[in-house]
């Protein structure tokens, strides 16, 4: 990735950030979509990744256009590249 992309991408939010309390909550910011969500797993894309978080008695508490937040026992939290990404 050039630099100048690197630096529009960061400027323009493009990069998605998780925070993690404990094994109690996450935060994800600048999200896509909710793909899938149950009580224990929540498939959630970004721009470039798809992330996955399983646990039990997972609930999605707050939902933006840009952001969630889920709760719940946290068990893994996965990332993977989402195919066409750059």
């Amino acid at each position: 990735m050039t630099m100048i992309k690197k630096l529009f991408k960061d400027a323009a939010f493009y990069s998605s950030y998780i925070s993690i309390t404990d094994n109690e909550k996450v935060i994800l910011e600048n999200c896509r979509s909710i793909n899938e969500c149950s009580d224990i797993m929540v498939n959630i894309s970004t721009t470039e990744n798809d992330i996955e978080i399983w646990g039990t008695g997972l609930t999605v508490t707050s939902y933006t256009n840009t952001s969630i937040e889920i709760n719940g026992k946290i068990n893994t939290v996965s990332i993977s590249k989402r195919r066409g990404a750059v």
